[in-house]
């Protein structure tokens, strides 16, 4: 791994020096760390700042976004999780950073479990990953070159189980919708979108955030491919207004006692999950022998 950032922007280096920060002050009170690793688009030197995309008649700005592995020893997956929301609500507190910033925590057994598998993601982090901070008193596992041949079958793999389970969520959505069990209904959709798009990211990017928030999600995608910022037009009310439905039934329409949703309102979602459908078998086509 890589222990410098001079290629990149120095106004870049103080917004991660600044997220450094946090993540010892959060961890101190938390789980003792024991790496901090930038990977991905800031660590390989590939990344893209200020890419302007015209979404109907206005212009957004997309730029990469700044992920970090934060390595502990123990397996204590709540806590890593717990202290991966504490720093993301801390970062998003501060005014100054305007760009996306993804916490992954996990502990170094888990991480050496994925490179003995031949985990490309890990092996890609172990490869171009940027060391911030290290006590020395852990150690990934050597683990051989994967092939580009077995990174294509993984990656095939991966999209496949991802995109059927999608489509077995479509399945209980109609049974759902016909028994007129709208609110069983929403939570199937919800679930198919979230596995349509985690098909897509773990073709594209060999991981996906470790989340049901589909904002979340959509927004990773639309770095992807541009054609993904015409499914949702989030700057036209309407638009806005009916993602957000299908982002809160997650949790709104298993947890909230008088949720309700209108027939007409599943439909129009429906057509919109189906367009997403069509739109990632279009766009995996061009990757994937489907």
């Amino acid at each position: 791994m890589k222990v410098s950032m001079k290629n990149i922007p120095e106004y870049k280096q103080s917004e991660i020096n600044k997220i450094l920060e946090i993540i010892k002050e959060v961890s101190m009170h938390k789980l003792p760390i024991e790496m901090i690793i930038l990977f991905w688009a800031y660590a390989r030197w590939d990344f893209i700042e200020r890419n302007m995309v015209q979404e109907g008649d206005t212009i957004l700005e997309y730029n990469s976004d700044i992920e970090i592995l934060i390595v502990t020893r123990k397996p204590t997956q709540e806590k890593n999780m717990n202290m991966s929301r504490k720093i993301l609500s801390e970062i998003k507190n501060e005014k100054w950073l305007s760009w996306h910033v993804n916490i992954l925590v996990e502990d170094i057994s888990y991480i050496n479990g994925k490179l003995e598998e031949l985990n490309y993601f890990y092996l890609d982090i172990l490869k171009e990953g940027v060391v911030l901070y290290d006590t020395d008193k852990c150690s990934f596992q050597s683990s051989r070159h994967i092939s580009y041949i077995e990174k294509e079958v993984i990656q095939k793999e991966d999209f496949n189980r991802y995109f059927d389970g999608a489509k077995e969520f479509l399945i209980d959505y109609n049974n759902a919708f016909k028994r007129k069990s709208y609110r069983h209904a929403i939570f199937y959709l919800h679930q198919a979108t979230e596995g349509f798009m985690s098909s897509y990211l773990l073709m594209k990017n060999w991981y996906k955030p470790k989340t049901h928030d589909l904002d979340i999600l959509y927004t990773k995608l639309k770095t992807l491919h541009p054609l993904f910022s015409e499914w949702f037009h989030l700057h036209i009310w309407k638009d806005l207004f009916y993602f957000e439905m299908l982002r809160k039934a997650y949790v709104a329409s298993r947890y909230k006692k008088h949720y309700k949703i209108k027939k007409d309102e599943l439909e129009f979602l429906e057509n919109k999950v189906r367009e997403l459908e069509s739109l990632i078998v279009k766009l995996a086509n061009e990757k994937l022998e489907l």
